[in-house]
Protein backbone atom coordinates (compact mmCIF):
# COMPACT_ATOMS: atom_id res chain seq x y z
CA UNK A 1 0.00 0.00 0.00
CA UNK A 2 1.40 3.40 -0.93
CA UNK A 3 2.11 5.83 1.91
CA UNK A 4 -0.42 8.41 0.69
CA UNK A 5 -3.18 5.76 0.72
CA UNK A 6 -2.46 4.59 4.25
CA UNK A 7 -4.43 5.92 7.21
CA UNK A 8 -2.32 7.72 9.80
CA UNK A 9 -2.00 6.55 13.39
CA UNK A 10 -0.23 8.19 16.32
CA UNK A 11 1.02 5.97 19.14
CA UNK A 12 1.91 7.55 22.47
CA UNK A 13 4.21 5.53 24.72
CA UNK A 14 5.68 3.97 21.60
CA UNK A 15 8.95 2.91 23.23
CA UNK A 16 7.26 0.76 25.89
CA UNK A 17 6.65 -2.98 25.59
CA UNK A 18 3.22 -2.76 23.97
CA UNK A 19 3.95 0.39 21.97
CA UNK A 20 7.09 -0.97 20.36
CA UNK A 21 5.30 -4.14 19.23
CA UNK A 22 2.27 -2.18 18.02
CA UNK A 23 4.28 0.26 15.89
CA UNK A 24 5.99 -2.63 14.09
CA UNK A 25 2.70 -4.48 13.66
CA UNK A 26 0.86 -1.48 12.20
CA UNK A 27 3.68 -0.26 9.93
CA UNK A 28 2.49 -2.26 6.90
CA UNK A 29 -1.06 -0.91 6.92
CA UNK A 30 -0.66 2.54 8.51
CA UNK A 31 1.57 5.57 8.35
CA UNK A 32 2.79 5.45 11.95
CA UNK A 33 3.82 8.48 14.01
CA UNK A 34 5.07 8.02 17.55
CA UNK A 35 5.52 10.03 20.75
CA UNK A 36 7.53 9.07 23.80
CA UNK A 37 10.01 10.55 26.26
CA UNK A 38 12.58 8.03 25.01
CA UNK A 39 14.02 7.00 21.67
CA UNK A 40 15.66 8.94 18.88
CA UNK A 41 13.88 11.95 17.41
CA UNK A 42 12.97 11.55 13.74
CA UNK A 43 10.40 12.93 11.29
CA UNK A 44 7.91 10.34 12.62
CA UNK A 45 9.04 10.13 16.28
CA UNK A 46 8.84 13.07 18.66
CA UNK A 47 10.37 13.20 22.14
CA UNK A 48 7.58 14.66 24.27
CA UNK A 49 6.51 14.68 27.90
CA UNK A 50 2.76 14.07 27.77
CA UNK A 51 2.25 16.31 30.79
CA UNK A 52 3.58 19.30 28.80
CA UNK A 53 0.50 20.41 26.88
CA UNK A 54 2.34 23.05 24.82
CA UNK A 55 4.98 20.59 23.63
CA UNK A 56 2.30 18.01 22.94
CA UNK A 57 0.29 20.45 20.79
CA UNK A 58 3.46 21.14 18.77
CA UNK A 59 4.08 17.42 18.32
CA UNK A 60 0.51 16.87 17.11
CA UNK A 61 0.87 19.83 14.72
CA UNK A 62 3.75 18.10 12.92
CA UNK A 63 1.40 15.33 11.78
CA UNK A 64 -0.35 16.51 8.58
CA UNK A 65 -3.42 14.26 8.83
CA UNK A 66 -4.31 12.13 11.83
CA UNK A 67 -6.88 9.34 11.58
CA UNK A 68 -6.27 7.44 14.83
CA UNK A 69 -4.58 7.88 18.21
CA UNK A 70 -3.51 4.93 20.33
CA UNK A 71 -2.66 6.26 23.77
CA UNK A 72 -0.27 3.98 25.67
CA UNK A 73 1.85 6.59 27.44
CA UNK A 74 2.04 6.63 31.21
CA UNK A 75 3.79 5.16 34.21
CA UNK A 76 3.03 1.43 34.22
CA UNK A 77 5.00 0.51 37.33
CA UNK A 78 2.84 -1.15 39.96
CA UNK A 79 4.81 0.66 42.68
CA UNK A 80 4.74 4.07 40.98
CA UNK A 81 4.56 7.06 43.29
CA UNK A 82 1.34 9.08 43.22
CA UNK A 83 3.10 12.16 41.82
CA UNK A 84 4.23 10.14 38.80
CA UNK A 85 0.81 8.56 38.28
CA UNK A 86 -0.91 11.94 38.49
CA UNK A 87 1.56 13.60 36.08
CA UNK A 88 2.06 10.82 33.54
CA UNK A 89 -1.19 8.87 33.61
CA UNK A 90 -3.89 11.34 34.55
CA UNK A 91 -2.55 14.64 33.21
CA UNK A 92 -0.87 12.91 30.24
CA UNK A 93 -4.09 11.16 29.25
CA UNK A 94 -6.10 14.36 29.50
CA UNK A 95 -3.51 16.22 27.42
CA UNK A 96 -3.44 13.49 24.76
CA UNK A 97 -7.24 13.67 24.61
CA UNK A 98 -7.26 17.48 24.36
CA UNK A 99 -4.66 17.46 21.56
CA UNK A 100 -6.48 14.74 19.64
CA UNK A 101 -9.72 16.67 20.01
CA UNK A 102 -8.07 19.88 18.78
CA UNK A 103 -6.56 17.98 15.83
CA UNK A 104 -10.01 16.76 14.85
Amino acid sequence: MEAQNKPTVLITGSEGNIGSVLKRTLADQYLVYTLDQNGEKSPTHQLVDLSDISALHLAFAIIPILDYVVHLGGDSREDAQWDSVEKNNIKGTRNAYECALAKG
